[in-house]
């Protein structure tokens, strides 16, 4: 008896290590909401790299990459991260929001034309949008 006490303890403990050193799905994303608050782009960068490869299916991968969005400065770079969210997360329920900020970029830097196609893609995709009157502008 006493031989297969310490397979025992291993079996049994084993498992509660790697969520000890390992910060789960949830906390990971709460860290990366505080550096993105923060505008610790840097820091905030190279967490949402480690979350995508760490939870690469994860429902949460569209946030972190808002977050990215939100907290670039150059307006090219914004834009191309908002274009993600807006291409490829067809389900997504911030989506709207991304149209948004594209025209808003737009507009700011007088590019009228894409201001238009752009708030109209909105408008077929989000009739109902808290955003709709910001896009048509």
């Amino acid at each position: 008896m006493r031989k297969f006490l310490p397979y025992v303890l291993v079996a049994v403990l084993l498992p509660a290590f790697p969520s000890v050193s390992y910060p789960s799905e949830l906390s990971h994303f709460k860290e990366l909401g505080k550096l993105g608050e923060e505008r610790n782009k840097p820091k905030l960068w190279e967490s949402a790299r480690l979350f995508f490869k760490k939870y690469p299916r994860s429902d949460r991968v569209p946030d972190v990459r808002l977050m990215l969005a939100d907290a670039e400065d150059e307006p090219d770079r914004a834009v191309s991260l908002y274009r993600v969210l807006t291409d490829k997360y067809r389900y997504y329920p911030r989506r709207d929001y991304a149209f948004c900020r594209i025209c808003e970029i737009n507009y700011l830097r007088s590019r009228w034309q894409d201001v238009v196609k752009d708030a109209a893609e909105a408008e077929r995709a989000f009739p109902r949008s808290p955003y709709l009157y910001s896009m048509r502008r």
